[in-house]
């Protein structure tokens, strides 16, 4: 069995494909993951609760013996283990991890060029740190992801975009009520999931 950790499926599923054929590949990718990387930043409690997704090439491939011993390793580990296929994957993750991650780098580049560190550091509070955290990830662990997500990430940006725009209109007429309930009826979920 192989596996690997990318943050992105459906190049890595492709090149297996074309280059494995004497091992069976399977799709893994633990949603854990933090701004911060090597040895000194290991955390034993990472994968706890935290969705692992897989992205077998075949279903019947997660009958396969060594796929469920791979999956009761994930699982004495505390991840949480969820099955897509690979374009759902890319799509989801562009949406809950890429686009973040670009919000975050912008924010702090919009500030930076705007405002400058320096007067944004004197009074800036927790809610610029939380939204400013995935800033810190350097270049490197995100060229490749951007590069082979380019499709899912630009439909993730354009319609980022378009609720920009929207609340801007909205901002002008006064009206935000309702883009501020569904987004907390939105974090409300989604915190309930991840407890």
């Amino acid at each position: 069995l192989v596996t690997d950790a990318g943050s992105t499926k459906q190049s890595i599923m492709e090149a297996a494909s074309r280059n494995l054929s004497r091992a069976l590949f399977l799709g893994g990718h633990p949603m854990a993951g933090k701004e911060t990387r090597g040895v000194a930043a290991a955390e034993g409690s990472l994968f706890q609760g935290r969705p692992y997704v897989l992205t077998p090439r075949r279903p019947e491939d997660l009958e396969d013996p060594r796929v469920k011993e791979f999956q009761s390793w994930l699982q004495k580990i505390g991840a949480r283990i969820i099955i897509l296929d690979p374009a759902s994957h890319d799509l989801l993750v562009a949406y809950l991890s890429h686009l973040p991650q670009l919000i975050s780098t912008v924010l702090a580049n919009a500030i930076e060029r705007h405002i400058g560190w320096e007067r944004a550091r004197a009074v800036a509070g927790t809610g610029l740190l939380d939204m400013t955290r995935l800033a810190l990830s350097p270049f490197e662990i995100w060229e490749s992801i951007f590069a082979t997500n380019r499709e899912a990430l630009g439909q993730a940006l354009r319609h980022f975009t378009e609720e920009l725009r929207h609340v801007e209109a909205n901002l002008v007429s006064g009206s935000l009520r309702e883009t501020f309930e569904r987004a907390a009826a939105f974090a409300g979920h989604l915190r309930e999931t991840q407890s």
